[in-house]
């Protein structure tokens, strides 16, 4: 019988907890997920070339490419989220940075995966020019708003914002500014 390398086994084993802390950092809030806003939405004509569809791993698309976005509520007040409720984050790092792209490695992935869209849509109460997209420099297309690559927290249920505050991490009201809330 042939023998393995174990030195793939080892550092695989070595990545598993520091995603997983990773996923632990913020707290739980207990908030209802009640959503706001009408039923139709607006296309974005801004779809970005060298785009990739989205797997149903991401749970902010409506359809294959097309990242759809609505007012929820938050215990933060009202928020941009997803189709499905999920608040979306942007990161102060990468403002600072002119909103370069600096979510790339693994451990930021798994906690914060990219809202992947080649175009998008949004609900009442947004406005559909502040949103856009961006190439990702692994080839994918990531939505925006107003320039701010969107992720959404893979701890967060519909409604929630576990991250609020939390390292730079900020979710943006429905008119697209920073929300600062640090308090629910």
């Amino acid at each position: 019988m042939p023998t393995r390398p174990t030195h793939r086994f080892v550092a695989f084993a070595a990545a598993i907890p520091l995603a997983l802390g990773a996923l632990g950092a913020c707290s739980k809030t207990e908030t209802p997920s009640a959503s706001t806003g009408g039923t139709g939405t607006t296309a974005a004509s801004k779809p970005a070339a060298g785009g990739s569809t989205t797997t149903g791993s991401s749970p902010v698309t409506v359809e294959p490419g097309i990242a759809s976005f609505k007012v929820i509520d938050t215990p933060f007040g009202k928020a941009v989220g997803t189709a499905n409720g999920k608040v979306v984050y942007g990161w102060k790092k990468e403002t600072d940075d002119g909103n370069k792209i600096a979510c790339l490695d693994a451990a930021c992935l798994a906690k914060w995966p990219p809202v992947y869209a080649e175009s998008v849509m949004v609900g009442d109460g947004l406005t559909v020019s502040q949103f856009g997209t961006v190439a990702r420099p692994d080839g994918k297309t990531q939505a925006t708003l107003n320039g701010r690559p969107l992720y959404w927290m893979k701890a967060d249920e519909p409604g929630d914002a576990n991250c609020q505050g939390e390292d730079g991490w900020w979710i943006a009201n429905p008119d697209g500014t920073v929300n600062t809330n640090k308090t629910a």
